[in-house]
This record gives C-alpha cells, sequence and structure tokens, in this order.
C-alpha cells in the first residue's frame, strides 16, 4: 500500500513540475530580483556619495590654487620678478602644506 501512495506523490510532483515549470522559473527570477533590491540601492547610494566626495575634493584643489596664485603670494612675486622656476617651486610648496 504505501509503494502505491508514494507512486501517486511521485507523480504528481512530476506532473505538477511539467506543469508549472515557467511559473516556478519566474517566481525564482522575481525573488531574487526582491532580495537585490537593497544591494541595489546601497550601490547607488554609495555612487552619488563618491561623486560629492570627489567635487568636494576638486573645490578644495581649486580653493588652494587661489590662495597660492592669489596677487600676494610667492608664486606671484617670484612670477613678476621673472624667475617662473622659482615660483613653480613656490607653487607647489604652498600647495603641499595646505
Amino acid at each position: 500500500m504505501w509503494k502505491l501512495s508514494h507512486y501517486f506523490v511521485k507523480s504528481s510532483l512530476k506532473r505538477n513540475l511539467k506543469e508549472y515549470k515557467s511559473k516556478f522559473a519566474i517566481s525564482f527570477i522575481i525573488g531574487i530580483f526582491i532580495a537585490t533590491i537593497p544591494h541595489i540601492y546601497n550601490f547607488i547610494e554609495n555612487l552619488t556619495n563618491q561623486k560629492l566626495i570627489q567635487e568636494q575634493r576638486k573645490l578644495q584643489v581649486e580653493m588652494k590654487e587661489k590662495i597660492c596664485m592669489g596677487n600676494n603670494s610667492d608664486y606671484m612675486k617670484f612670477l613678476n620678478l621673472g624667475f617662473p622656476d622659482t615660483a613653480i617651486k613656490k607653487f607647489n610648496t604652498c600647495m603641499k602644506e595646505q
């Protein structure tokens, strides 16, 4: 008796698998997609944060350049005196200090 009921269970599983194979596959894919949504959201958020950090660093470098190339800076003084190599060295040291 047990073998007969075991056979019916096996055959019904096979039949259901054949009938609903595409539905199982679609459900599996939807489950994977739903599970990855938080990871995708974190990835996008990290990308935007990285862009903001890069823009902030770029602005800081531009501010340093303005300060180091200003009218009262050593760079301008040596450049106006005709010493471009020394002016570049003074500019580089100014950028490293700040």
